[in-house]
């Protein structure tokens, strides 16, 4: 039976790929209510849809959903931390395609089960004029965790820019890895980690 510090890796991997690229700028409104909506999208394109195609496809259809409200970009960034400065335009380019690419195959593969999660939105705490923590209680596979959505706003936009999980950061927990690689090998080792991970991922491997 899994251990819940790996149940929570899961769902960190899981809803946080939820998780990263600026795509079309989502419709102007507050930002727990562009989460709420987002969230249920997602999981509307999950749940029954997948009793009946196995999940087949489900990165595709979730993607276009989760490029409104996840700034990529920013998360990408502040995941490499320091070394970004390192990284070309085009490497900067590559890797934000490549790492949302990543967590949106595996947000699928941790797809499971016909049990849809069960999601409430608590009241959101602001940390500014241009930034918002909106925490919330996930009830999944049979037991309630700790969700909080990270946002900010730029040029009028609210996205998301980290999640975190019973106190795990999303944004933290990859700066913990690729800060090593960074360092051993520069921005080209953290893009082939990133593309190396992506090709096992879709192959189905863990």
């Amino acid at each position: 039976m899994k251990s819940r510090l790996t149940r929570v890796s899961a769902l960190l991997i899981a809803l946080t790929a939820l998780e990263l690229h600026g795509g079309a700028e989502p419709q102007a409104t507050q930002p727990e209510v562009l989460l709420h909506e987002t969230l249920d999208e997602v999981l509307d394109v999950a749940y029954p849809q997948k009793a009946v195609s196995g999940g087949t496809g489900l990165e595709q259809r979730a993607l276009p959903i989760l490029e409104k409200a996840f700034d990529f970009g920013a998360i990408t960034r502040r995941a490499i931390g320091p070394g970004w400065r390192q990284f070309s335009e085009d490497e900067r380019r590559r890797s934000i395609r490549e790492f949302r690419d990543l967590v949106v195959h595996t947000y699928a593969s941790r797809i499971r089960g016909d049990e849809r999660p069960r999601i409430t939105y608590g009241t959101p705490e602001r940390q500014g004029e241009d930034r918002c923590d909106v925490p919330t209680r996930v009830l999944y596979d049979g037991e309630t965790y700790a969700v909080e959505y990270r946002m900010e706003r730029h040029a009028g936009a609210w996205r998301v820019t980290d999640v975190v999980i019973e106190g795990i950061s999303f944004v933290s927990n990859y700066r913990a890895q690729f800060d090593g690689i960074m360092q051993r090998g520069g921005s080209s080792a953290v893009i082939q980690a990133i593309e190396s991970r992506l090709a096992k991922t879709a192959e189905g491997k863990p």
